[in-house]
């Protein structure tokens, strides 16, 4: 990416204080057992990789926050966030990395923006979970313009992607409302309102029958590899997967070998009405009509065949029935546990159907293949303005971070003087290492190998611990296991002077110096 006049390129370390060292994971169980029976006002948020992920009583940050995710984010995806904001009082845990941005150098919601388009390429270890390790976060590359234009920058992305997010939610609406649409269709065309007007009085009232009455049932072949031989014909044939409700998906066909004798009655015929057995509810019943699509196709034993006795009748029509009002009738009738449903051939003989003469019948399907190609255009509007907007986010983002999206200002304090404030900060803190991270009692070597007597020599234990522990690591590294008073009596002593003491047994211990930056 070229950079803009008057912009630096600088690596993301320079801009931002880490403050990873701070983050305390505390699993499911922990943080249940800490927020019951408290009021929703003593909780405060808790923060992994990707956005909250509950409430704890305490926290360890009270500030405004970038948070980038370590691992288990969707580096590559360009449309969903790596980083966010948060704002005062929370607890994070160790899957996102901790960031400040620098005051007077960095704007947080600039930082947090580029951090959401960047390429993680190269960045990012793993296959099945990426992960994001500090060191190589610590070198991302970030286009830095001045700070007033970086707060320009932040200002027009906030609205722009306002905008986006509205338009987005709006037109998101629009595959329900279709859904919906076709819905409707269907109700109407089989309860004869979609043709009422048509409809005259010289054509036969709609007669009442079972799909047995008007359709010869079969249920299809069983594959068993035991009992085809090499001698049998191998054709293709449809499965339940194949099967969906008002279309087929012809993606993944299988083969079978069936024996010559037997594979004329399974062949499959243009207009053969076709109805799923069963599996979860969602395929119950469910089906689509066979038009001819493959040569020699036949259709597997969880797949029922109807073929219509009079020709006259129109099958989509039927299946339109089976696929709208069929399914309270097969739940009802069919077999059903906890997650899974089932017909068998007597339901489906039994399907009862609202039967209008067949020339109603061919309106009825002409009517609903009509506004059906209206929904289908809806459809693809919608597929070409969503695709629109998500090709629009990563277009705004390159704009903004090539310099592109708000007027410069000459007046705009260079960005080499904040490279000076930078490296005065650097002089200002010349020993400054990171905070090592907790870790597990069970999996940490204890420092100190004697009793702390002192206040002084607690402090020191804590700045050990990077001036931040849980009161229950403390307690441990103290050596003050078997005399808990002495314990609380020295954090009582130095409270507010060293140490920042919330309430509770097991809280983080924070210096006050860590605590006051």
């Amino acid at each position: 990416m070229s950079l803009s006049d008057g912009w630096l390129e600088v690596v993301l370390e320079e801009i931002v204080d880490i403050l990873d060292s701070q983050r305390a994971p505390l699993n499911s169980y922990e943080r249940e057992k800490r927020i019951s029976g408290k009021s929703t006002d003593q909780l405060f948020p808790y923060y992994g990789a990707t956005g909250q992920a509950g409430y704890v009583d305490d926290y360890i940050f009270d500030e405004s926050l970038v948070l980038l995710g370590e691992d288990g984010v969707p580096f590559f995806d360009p449309l969903r966030h790596k980083a966010y904001r948060v704002e005062g009082k929370c607890w994070v845990n160790n899957h996102a990395h901790v960031l400040r941005a620098k005051s007077g150098v960095s704007d947080g919601r600039y930082i947090a923006s580029y951090l959401n388009s960047f390429d993680y390429t190269g960045f990012v270890s793993g296959t099945t979970r990426l992960k994001l390790t500090q060191a190589a976060m610590r070198t991302i590359p970030v286009p830095l313009p001045p700070l007033n234009e970086q707060k320009r920058i932040a200002d027009k992305l906030d609205a722009l992607l306002a905008q986006v997010d509205a338009c987005s939610e709006r037109l998101d609406r629009i595959p329900q409302i279709v859904k919906r649409f076709r819905q409707a269709v269907l109700v109407a065309a089989t309860s004869g309102a979609l043709t009422e007007e048509w409809r005259n009085a010289d054509l036969p009232e709609w007669r009442h029958v079972c799909l047995s009455d008007i359709a010869d049932i079969q249920g299809g072949v069983t594959k068993d590899s035991k009992k085809q031989q090499a001698s049998d014909e191998e054709v293709p044939y449809l499965r339940v997967a194949n099967v969906q409700r008002g279309y087929l998906d012809l993606n993944d066909i299988k083969t079978i070998r069936i024996p010559s004798s037997k594979i004329t009655s399974v062949l499959l015929e243009p207009g053969d009405i076709l109805f799923n057995e069963g599996g979860d509810i969602d395929k119950l019943g469910r089906g689509w009509i066979w038009e001819g699509q493959i040569s020699r196709c036949s259709f597997q034993n969880h797949v029922f065949r109807a073929r219509l006795f009079n020709k006259s009748d129109q099958p989509k029509y039927i299946s339109w029935w089976g696929n709208s009002r069929g399914i309270e009738y097969f739940l009802k009738h069919g077999k059903q546990t906890t997650n899974l449903a089932s017909i068998n051939k007597t339901i489906l003989d039994n399907l009862p159907i609202a039967l209008p003469s067949p020339e109603e019948q061919r309106e009825i399907v002409r009517r609903v293949e009509t506004l059906f190609a209206f929904a289908d255009r809806l459809e693809a509007r919608y597929a070409a303005g969503r695709e629109q907007i998500d090709q629009l986010i990563p277009a705004l983002f390159e704009k903004a971070f090539r310099g592109e999206l708000v007027p410069q200002d000459p007046n705009d304090e260079p960005v080499s003087k904040l490279l000076e404030r930078i490296s005065e900060l650097k002089m200002k803190q010349p020993d400054q290492k990171p905070k090592p991270r907790l870790k597990s009692l069970t999996k940490r070597r204890h420092m100190n190998t004697k009793t702390v007597a002192t206040l002084d020599e607690l402090v020191a234990i804590l700045d050990q611990l990077g001036g931040n522990a849980m009161a229950e690591i403390l307690l441990t590294e103290s050596g003050l296991s078997d005399d808990v008073d002495r314990f609380f009596k020295l954090l009582r002593a130095g409270r507010n002077t060293f140490f920042e003491v919330p309430v509770g047994s097991n809280m983080p211990i924070r210096r006050v110096a860590d605590a006051n930056q």
